[in-house]
């Protein structure tokens, strides 16, 4: 069973980021991109890229490449294509992860939100750190 702590999913957060080309926003399958402001809609794992399929499949949105790398089987993520929280709810209701800190819904949740309205992987990474920190600090103080 996989552990998703908050610091080493926004530590992987931050890798997937690093990783992409800098202003780099989602492409859908048929290699549309996500456009600031405007409602998209993401697949945790793609099975097609530029309307052609793919040998395998591999992660698609910014939440699935995270959760991929830190264990999450492409195949059971594929079957949950819902919101992150209802993708967490899943997995840990399958026996896949334990069921993970509120933290962890809030950075995927965050970073799922702001890909979907079309900001920038580094943009959407930015706000969910800084919603993680502005809860540590209300809960804290």
């Amino acid at each position: 069973m996989i552990k998703l702590d908050p610091n080493t999913v926004l530590d992987e957060a931050g890798a997937v980021v690093a990783e992409a080309p800098e202003g780099y926003r989602y492409v859908s399958t048929n290699g549309d991109v996500a456009a600031e402001g405007k409602i998209f809609s993401c697949y945790y794992v793609h099975n097609v890229k530029d309307g052609v399929d793919l040998d395998s499949p591999e992660p698609g949105c910014i939440v699935g490449k995270i959760l991929f790398r830190l264990g999450v089987p492409l195949d059971v993520m594929a079957r949950t294509e819902v919101s992150s929280s209802g993708l967490l709810n899943a997995l840990a209701s399958e026996g896949v992860i334990e069921k993970p800190k509120p933290e962890v819904y809030m950075i995927l949740a965050a970073m799922q939100r702001c890909q979907d309205l079309g900001t920038t992987w580094h943009t959407a990474y930015q706000v969910a750190n800084a919603t993680l920190q502005a809860f540590l600090n209300a809960t804290h103080n």
